[in-house]
């Protein structure tokens, strides 16, 4: 292979980044189709906090850019497509499936068994007997935002974790 072929052969498999929308319009579309960072996170393959950083103003490389911009564009979309005026649906989509009609009643939403940021009980032992200001605490993260308004998500582990910040059992991650 000559010297040129090879610059021809870098040249072949260069590719140019897909474009993605500003960092606020990726939020916007994120929340409003009620997906949290953490789905999308799992379906790219990424942590919850990339897709955070993501939204905050970096961006992706490579093919996970390429997958977040598919994802996106899908978003788009499908938010578009809720908001079309009726009658601009395509034929085959004007008519509603049966069973899919909307309720004559509102349904009310369930409420949740246990409250993500409830304290749990204390063992026999009284090893979850210091946790339950933990535990409160996680529920304040909740709802902590930063400048920009993002709300940090809190998931409850099945097992406790290590503290990244003092090395104690951890029941909740912030995402």
């Amino acid at each position: 292979m000559t010297d040129f072929d090879a610059i021809d052969a870098l040249l072949a498999t260069a590719r140019q980044e897909v474009p993605l929308p500003d960092a606020v319009e990726r939020r916007v579309l994120r929340e409003e189709l009620n997906l949290s960072r953490a789905q999308v996170a799992q379906v790219l393959g990424v942590s919850p906090s990339t897709v955070g950083g993501w939204e905050s103003g970096r961006d992706p490389a490579g093919e996970v850019r390429e997958k977040y911009a598919y994802f996106l564009s899908g978003a788009r979309a499908r938010l578009e497509e809720r908001t079309a005026p009726p009658g601009t649906a395509a034929p085959a989509e004007a008519a509603e499936p049966a069973g899919l009609a909307e309720p004559t009643e509102p349904i009310e939403p369930a409420e949740p068994a246990e409250p993500v940021g409830a304290p749990q009980e204390s063992g026999a032992d009284g090893e979850n007997a210091g946790d339950a200001g933990d535990a409160g605490d996680a529920g304040d993260a909740e709802g902590a935002g930063d400048a920009e308004g993002a709300v940090d998500e809190v998931e409850v582990l099945a097992r406790p974790r290590a503290c990244v910040l003092c090395g104690g059992p951890a029941r909740q991650q912030v995402a």
